[in-house]
């Protein structure tokens, strides 16, 4: 124990640890990099291709980091181990990228003619305040430099902009939850034909 409390003082040392023992981590900024999870690496519970094993393909227009999320969980479905994946700690979309490329290498989104489905656009983020057409009129600007607590009326607008926009990107979030999960069927759908295909062998 004293040996390793000498080598390995802090999670960014055990993290290079870990690289250096050949394991194919996700970005060190990472949600998902945690002591428990690097642990969970180094000991075999946590499932992790190592640098050996790692194939990659291009993909220059990647899907959003939840489709990948189940794209790789499907590339790895066959191994008993989870990739440590939760809502809270994810990877980074190169390292998820490497891992569909690597183990399903025939996976839809790394075809030349590929492209993502459309994302969420955001609604522009203005207050809507009513107030006399000439009110602004002749008034200097703010002498206030720094940041302010905003009016009341003024936050009120903002308010009911910021009620406005989550409606819309909830009906958006809806429309596109069914194109996402349309989109991993298909892939899912694909793979599973390419293995049957490869199982039956040439006739």
């Amino acid at each position: 124990m004293s040996d390793i409390i000498k080598a390995i003082g802090n999670k960014a040392e055990l993290y290079e640890s870990a690289i250096r023992n050949g394991f194919y981590l996700p970005k060190l900024k990472s949600s998902i990099i945690t002591e428990d999870y690097i642990y969970g690496v180094l000991v075999g519970n946590v499932l992790c291709p190592k640098y050996r094993d790692i194939k990659l393909l291009p993909c220059p227009r990647p899907p959003d980091k939840e489709t990948l999320i189940n794209l790789a969980e499907e590339a790895m479905s066959e191994h008993s181990k989870s990739l440590g994946i939760d809502a809270s700690h994810t990877p980074d979309k190169g390292w998820l990228i490497s891992v569909i490329s690597t183990f399903n290498p025939s996976c839809e989104i790394f075809k030349k003619s590929y492209v993502p489905p459309p994302r969420i656009e955001k609604v522009e983020n203005k207050a809507k305040v009513s107030l006399p057409a000439d009110f602004l009129e002749g008034l200097p600007a703010s002498r206030k430099k720094h940041k302010v607590r905003r009016l009341g009326f003024l936050r009120q607008g903002k308010e009911e902009v910021k009620n406005e926009r989550i409606k819309g990107l909830h009906e958006q979030y809806k429309k596109q939850l069914v194109l996402q999960e349309n989109h991993v069927k298909t892939l899912a759908t694909g793979r599973r034909t390419s293995k049957s295909s490869s199982a039956r062998g040439p006739l």
